[in-house]
């Protein structure tokens, strides 16, 4: 669907209402959006805490060195605000997951803006109940609820400095990881679904204290099921208008 920047995404006829996540109805289990449910530090503009927009679901962080830094207008987002993690490690937590994003791998759909780098390698296997969404190695990363699988690292490569729309999304045998508007076309096998009941988080993969994302990083989206090709179109298309992708 070409279009162009300053184009606006309509879901029908004429004086249609413009595309928003919220416009997939119940797919869409959580979005997390910087201008929205920030709680911070006056002074250090450390986040303690950040509401989803949909049933304020609750990421949360205690301990002040691990809470990433609030950023009013990033240039490195265009210049709108995000939450920089600018240390290792640094990560927020729903503790234990709601029911909500308790949801089987097949049916997950994981995405989030981010522009930054992951730099240490990790090979081990995937820790029940943690996610990160992040480029890793100049190429595409996405951990999340999986028991059995190993680390995915996506086929497509991204420059380093690069702001995308990233992620992953499972049909019934594979796990696709996705840079902006596409899924690569070979995935990994996703093995038998689970539906673990541990700690749900956004910014560390949860081997160890080196395994974590690096840069800055706007909106995080859940849904519950494999979208579309059209419907990750139309959420690409709003990305790339809001963070000029």
């Amino acid at each position: 669907m070409p279009m162009s920047l300053g184009s606006s995404l309509m879901l029908g006829a004429t004086n249609a209402i413009p595309f928003q996540p919220q416009s997939l109805g119940s797919a869409l289990v959580a979005w997390w959006d910087p201008d929205y449910g920030i709680t911070k530090d006056s002074v250090s503009n450390r986040v303690s805490s950040w509401q989803d927009r949909v049933t304020d679901m609750t990421l949360s962080q205690s301990t002040g060195s691990r809470q990433p830094l609030y950023v009013a207008a990033s240039s490195s987002m265009n210049s709108r605000p995000s939450l920089q993690f600018d240390t290792q490690p640094q990560m927020l937590f729903i503790n234990p997951a709601p029911a909500s994003i308790k949801v089987q791998q097949q049916q997950n759909t994981y995405l989030a803006v981010v522009r930054g780098t992951k730099d240490v390698i990790g090979t081990g296997g995937v820790t029940t109940g943690n996610m990160l969404l992040s480029l890793f190695s100049s190429k595409v990363r996405a951990h999340t609820w999986y028991t059995t699988l190993k680390t995915q690292d996506g086929l497509t490569t991204v420059g380093a400095t690069t702001r995308a729309l990233v992620g992953q999304m499972a049909d019934a045998t594979t796990l696709y990881p996705i840079l902006n508007g596409s899924k690569d076309n070979v995935g990994v096998a996703i093995g038998t679904p689970t539906t673990p009941a541990t700690q749900f988080g956004v910014g560390w993969r949860g081997v160890s204290t080196g395994e974590s994302f690096l840069g800055h990083m706007g909106d995080v989206l859940v849904f519950n099921r494999a979208l579309t090709s059209a419907e990750l179109t139309q959420v690409y298309l709003w990305a790339k208008a809001r963070w000029a992708l």
